[in-house]
């Protein structure tokens, strides 16, 4: 069972398909491991933001492991051709690592360990080779500076929740409390979510279509807002999305601002997350 102040599992894969190979993490960094896909909306929607935080903390020990091991392809030699080639489309400048595993140890090791539902989630590894926080890309603004800083407190700051859908597992957020709007966990096979970024991305026919999710306020934006937002999902920054639309850097800035405001959200990045999980958007 992998849980909260667990040792960090080994990294096991076939491939290395970006960043120096690895197989031990080391004392006195912070890593960030991220299971993802390139099938996964959310998961696409999160990477611009994961190479903000390299950026932002690269001189603090910092380090970003991305784990694809969900790719779908016949065989492991056309999976890597087709995930080499789209991130070399998608975002040739990179600068984390992307390792690439079609065994399936990984999620064995990792995902299934700590009981994990879905992609994106992001595991953060301490100092000291411990499990400090499992959870969802969109916490790790507030997660990240306190792992670095040590002052971050899991068993304070981290609680577990299950979630009772026929498979048990970590609750989608990191610092949920009672009566908190983000989510409520019902013991009756229900979930209902008014924030829906803290639900995984999962395939077809997953066991987490048994829950019944629920947007209790529906919102509605603009035909810019939804342009302005999708195009921020695809990693665009404003001035490459005001091309894109032909309208001014500002004009984008604008209809991003308004869509973070109607979806109650501190980033662009989680903005676009909550717009795709909650179907406003599509990639």
């Amino acid at each position: 069972m992998l849980r909260i102040e667990s040792p960090a599992p080994p990294i096991k894969v076939d491939d290395w398909l970006r960043g120096e190979p690895f197989a031990n993490f080391q004392p006195g960094k912070v890593y960030l491991v991220e299971f993802w896909a390139t099938w996964c909306g959310p998961c696409v929607a999160a990477m611009p933001h994961l190479v903000e935080l390299k950026e932002k903390y690269k001189d603090r020990g910092f380090e970003v492991v991305g784990v694809a091991t969900s790719e779908q392809a016949p065989t492991a030699d056309e999976a890597r051709t087709k995930l080499d080639a789209w991130l070399t489309e998608r975002f040739p400048n990179l600068n984390y690592r992307i390792a690439f595993d079609y065994t399936g140890e990984m999620n064995i090791l990792w995902m299934e360990a700590s009981s994990s539902l879905g992609i994106p989630t992001s595991f953060v590894v301490d100092r000291d080779g411990h499990i400090a926080f499992i959870g969802h890309p969109s916490e790790l603004d507030d997660v990240l500076p306190k792992v670095l800083n040590g002052s971050w407190r899991s068993s304070d700051e981290a609680p577990e929740g299950l979630l009772s859908t026929g498979i048990e597992g970590p609750l989608r957020t990191s610092r949920w409390r009672p009566g908190d709007q983000r989510v409520r966990l019902h013991l009756s096979q229900r979930l209902t979510s008014t924030d829906c970024n803290i639900l995984p991305c999962r395939r077809a026919r997953c066991t987490m279509t048994q829950a019944r999710r629920k947007v209790e306020k529906p919102l509605s934006l603009s035909v810019r807002e939804k342009e302005c937002i999708s195009w921020v999902a695809r990693g665009k920054s404003s001035w490459e999305i005001g091309k894109i639309l032909d309208i001014s850097y500002n004009t984008v800035n604008f209809h991003i601002k308004n869509v973070m405001r109607k979806l109650d959200c501190g980033s662009r990045t989680v903005a676009a997350i909550k717009a795709i999980n909650m179907g406003i958007i599509e990639l």
